[in-house]
């Protein structure tokens, strides 16, 4: 609760639930219970705390290496649909997205659900975007705006061998779409 208040005042909007060890679902364990219980963590306790600072909850899928519950867009979606509340909301990470072969005009489905976006490329070792680096940003865009999702609350999220320039051909990049 007092994490979620000083993040509040600072002008924070969107907490993510990104932790691949708070998510995982033990070998032993029934995969349809662990969902059951993420469902009711997101809708009983995180959901009240999001709504008492006006906050958003974004579930971030990771990619299968990482964890086993929710390891797509797909995935994540459901889960938001089932807690069925405004405050739980999906990220899609395109380095995760990719990794798990995620079609690109499955974002359309998402509608309405996309509270956030990470930008790392799949194709060049998880670093910022580059112009030549395999990755099709292009289409990444096209959907997320066919979706109606708002392209300027986008997060770089990945590695780089100088920071500046790398920074600076990302983000000259990203504004091309």
């Amino acid at each position: 609760d007092f994490a979620s208040e000083k993040f509040s005042r600072v002008g924070g909007e969107t907490v993510v639930f990104g932790s691949a060890a708070a998510r995982r679902c033990p070998d032993d364990w029934e995969y349809e219970k662990a969902t059951e219980q993420l469902v009711k963590v997101c809708a009983d306790h995180i959901a009240p705390y999001m709504r008492k600072y006006s906050l958003t909850c974004a579930i971030e899928p990771l990619r299968s290496a990482e964890c086993n519950v929710i390891s797509t867009a797909k995935r994540g979606f459901e889960i938001c649909k089932l807690a069925n509340v405004p405050e739980v909301r999906l990220l899609i990470d395109l380095f995760h997205f990719d990794t798990e072969k995620e079609a690109r005009e499955s974002i359309l489905d998402y509608k309405g659900y996309l509270k956030h976006i990470h930008i790392a490329s799949a194709t060049n070792n998880r670093k910022y975007p580059k112009p030549d680096d395999g990755t099709d940003y292009q289409s990444f865009f096209d959907m997320l705006r066919k979706s109606d999702y708002n392209t300027a609350r986008i997060s770089l999220e990945g590695s780089y061998d100088d920071f500046s320039v790398d920074l600076k051909t990302a983000l000259e990049l990203l504004r091309t779409f």
